[in-house]
């Protein structure tokens, strides 16, 4: 389920969510009550709150299904996870800078066609690379890392 997604949900005389029951996308559910198709003949139906919550980088969220509230309304049910600093290191830093890092191996080859000032300036690049992990601190977002720049090039594009 995502934020544009409607669903109606059977519920009974009472308004009460039938356990079991049927659950129909927004466009089935019109098709239906316009066709009258006989599957939901004599039955009734609640829109299901959508109420899906926004979240920040450092966080996942997951549909876990929907529920009827005391007040009577169904709303769907969302399990919101923040994701610890380490871990977004792990997933902002390390993958990425692994790539960079194995995508400049060859430029410390032996027969590399640079210059002994241009290979140095990698061996740089590659060193403060490494030490990105290091020197990263708390991070939320992928706005809080500053990449090294690689040798010749004026703005850096990371892989995401």
């Amino acid at each position: 389920m995502d934020k544009t997604q409607i669903f109606h949900a059977e519920v009974d005389s009472d308004g009460i969510l039938v356990g079991g029951g049927l659950v129909l996308i927004d466009e089935n559910y019109k098709a239906a009550i316009n066709d009258s198709l006989p599957a939901i003949q004599g039955k009734s139906f609640k829109l299901i709150e959508n109420n899906q919550p926004d979240v920040s980088e450092n966080q996942t969220l997951d549909y876990t299904g929907w529920s009827q509230k005391p007040d009577g309304s169904i709303s769907a049910n969302w399990e919101v996870t923040t994701i610890s600093s380490s871990e977004l290191v792990n997933i902002l830093v390390r993958h990425p800078r692994e790539m960079l890092l194995a995508s400049s191996d060859w430029t410390q080859a032996a027969d590399s066609p640079l210059s002994t000032e241009e290979k140095a300036n990698w061996v740089t690049y590659r060193a403060e690379l490494r030490d990105l992990t290091a020197n990263v601190g708390t991070i939320t977002s992928k706005s809080d890392i500053t990449w090294p720049t690689p040798p010749g090039v004026v703005t850096a594009e990371i892989p995401s």
